[in-house]
């Protein structure tokens, strides 16, 4: 029986290293692609059939959430799991909405990992119970929605780096875009959330447990 097809897509070299490492344990898998931002994702998943697909949030020009957004619109729904340095709580809910088949963090055991990717290949969900509960109350219709999740996904994004202590250079060179982009989404952000400062901003990131 021939292997199943995973492609990874992750901006630092080391963590494909790592990860690849990880995965030649799994006899019925192999990572047969890597890309290092979105944009080279976009061009090398329409190539070929993939099994699954190891996604980052974070990558330079595009996200790992705006990607997988594009993917399943030109392309279907391929099999994703999430490998990201935030909780799961930061993003679980957004890339459940956009798709994706499970989320687990950089820091996690090998073995934590290899469940993951070994549970999204047998067609499975590789998500927290609490996760999956607050989605289906989203998708009923009966959840009000914290403020912080009614920005876009590349402004929330922003708010985590500037949660985080990032400068707005540093938070331009990161995501490959410009400062003055990086400057007008923080107003955006602010005025979506009412902030009057970025002390307000790290305060609310604090209080509502996503840093």
């Amino acid at each position: 029986m021939p292997k199943k097809k995973i492609i990874i897509a992750d901006d630092h070299p080391i963590v494909r290293k790592g990860l690849k490492d990880i995965l030649a344990e799994i006899t019925s898998a192999e990572v047969v692609a890597e890309a290092e931002n979105g944009f080279e994702l976009m061009d090398i998943i329409g190539r070929e059939k993939y099994d699954l697909l190891i996604l980052d949030i974070t990558m330079p020009g595009m996200s790992g959430l705006d990607a997988l957004r594009h993917i399943n619109t030109l392309y279907g729904k391929i099999p994703t799991l999430v490998f990201s340095i935030y909780s799961e709580d930061n993003y679980a809910i957004r890339f459940l909405q956009a798709g994706a088949s499970g989320y687990v963090n950089k820091e996690s055991d090998a073995t934590v990992i290899i469940e993951a990717v070994n549970t999204v290949l047998m067609g499975g969900m590789y998500f927290s119970r609490d996760i999956l509960e607050k989605y289906a109350t989203i998708s009923n219709n009966n959840f009000d929605q914290s403020p912080h999740e009614r920005l876009s996904n590349r402004e929330y994004e922003i708010m985590l780096l500037m949660a985080k202590g990032k400068r707005m250079s540093e938070i331009a060179e990161e995501l490959a875009i410009s400062a003055k982009t990086v400057s007008t989404h923080k107003s955006r952000i602010f005025e979506k959330m009412n902030f009057s400062s970025s002390s307000d901003l790290i305060k609310y990131a604090i209080d509502s447990k996503i840093l």
